[in-house]
């Protein structure tokens, strides 16, 4: 669809009113709402200069400025002014330019800085790792994705702590933590991700509705490699242990680093 009519019906288009010419520039965006995007943007863009446009399709939402003018117009010197003042408003919330999904964002800087990545998932039941492999070339950076739904599953795989689960629930930052060290299972990975919920789906009577932002965690600040005859830390599960010595190229164990970084 999208080539029928770049190539077909934007060229008829042109040639019914030829003295007229429209360019665009799109903004994706994360972390807003639809009306959250439009109250920011308010009166950044004059409608005498450009039509501001919003458009939101699970995951993406994006803002589309469009110009107009006479053949000859410097109309991308008007988009780069434009974007100045769209980019002053929005922030960090602006993650591309152009149509893009922060999956292939994130896999561009994977590759761009030559970094690995792993997702443990609870009650996005494997959506994120389904979106990052649905980026073609994803198999040069991502790893491995879990999904442990239960907290029984979060224990045995991912070696989170029953205290943890209890003390703080199954949605909960130190879980997400947890779920992110437990995830980083093989020497050449740098950065774990936890997902957290975004809905009723927390068990807990105290809670109807919980959210907690990912746990992104750097593996060379969070794991140490164990030499010599060293076992994995008290805190690794043994069948974690086990898993790990075979998921990286050598039977050296890895364990947790206690005190040897902070969290990030």
């Amino acid at each position: 669809m999208r080539l029928l009519v770049r190539e077909s019906v934007v060229p008829w288009l042109a040639s019914q009113n030829p003295e007229e010419r429209f360019a665009s520039r799109v903004f994706s965006v994360f972390g807003l709402s639809e009306s959250g995007l439009d109250e920011l943007l308010v009166g950044v863009v004059r409608p005498d200069e450009a039509r501001l446009a919003f458009r939101a399709a699970f995951p993406r939402l994006q803002a589309r400025v469009t110009v107009r003018g006479a053949p000859g117009d410097d109309l991308e010197a008007r988009l780069d002014a434009l974007e100045e003042r769209v980019r002053e408003r929005l922030g960090h919330h602006v993650y591309a330019t152009g149509d893009e999904g922060m999956e292939e964002t994130v896999g561009k800087l994977l590759r761009e800085h030559r970094r690995t990545l792993a997702v443990a998932e609870s009650c996005t039941g494997g959506l994120i790792g389904h979106r990052i492999t649905e980026v073609p070339g994803s198999s040069s950076y991502f790893l491995l994705g879990v999904v442990t739904y239960s907290n029984e599953a979060k224990q045995q795989l991912l070696a989170v702590s029953p205290q943890t689960l209890s003390a703080h629930g199954a949605v909960s930052t130190r879980t997400a933590e947890e779920m992110a060290a437990g995830c980083v299972a093989s020497p050449a990975q740098t950065w774990a991700w936890r997902q957290m919920a975004a809905g009723p789906c927390v068990a807990s009577p105290a809670r109807t509705w919980a959210w907690r932002p990912p746990a992104w965690l750097p593996r060379r600040r969070i794991w140490r490699r164990n030499t010599g005859q060293a076992s994995p830390a008290p805190s690794a599960s043994p069948s974690r242990g086990k898993n790990l010595a075979a998921y990286g190229p050598t039977a050296t164990p890895w364990g947790p680093a206690h005190a040897t970084g902070s969290r990030g």
